[in-house]
């Protein structure tokens, strides 16, 4: 899995649900929420590889993770991508809708395009 397939992943979901907003109450959750099943950077991880779902969850039960701070235990801690999952993830949590998410992460962040 890269940086890039994750950004991918995440854009399909935001293309899916453009108008859905992860309720965090400040604190993200790869694989759980008050209203879906985790947020939009767990859900493409879990898309990506269902396998890294216990992993995802020690993470969770450990305290705030930003992904910056976890990308190394999916990617390479090098990845041009990392700044841009983790704009995402700042955005969503902070109850911008998931295309909003993906518009402010494009435009603060590198995403190799």
């Amino acid at each position: 899995m890269t940086g890039l397939d994750i950004v991918n992943e995440i854009r399909k979901l935001a293309e899916e649900q453009p108008d859905f907003v992860y309720e965090s109450n400040g604190r993200c959750q790869y694989t759980s929420g008050n209203n879906c099943c985790g947020c939009g950077v767990g859900q493409a991880i879990l898309r990506l590889d269902p396998s890294k779902r216990f992993i995802l969850e020690m993470i969770d039960g450990g305290g705030e993770k930003s992904f910056s701070s976890i990308a190394s235990v999916f990617i390479l801690s090098n990845d041009v991508y990392i700044k841009w999952i983790s704009s995402f993830q700042r955005y969503q949590d902070h109850n911008n809708t998931w295309k909003d998410s993906v518009e402010l992460a494009d435009l603060n962040s590198y995403h190799g395009e």
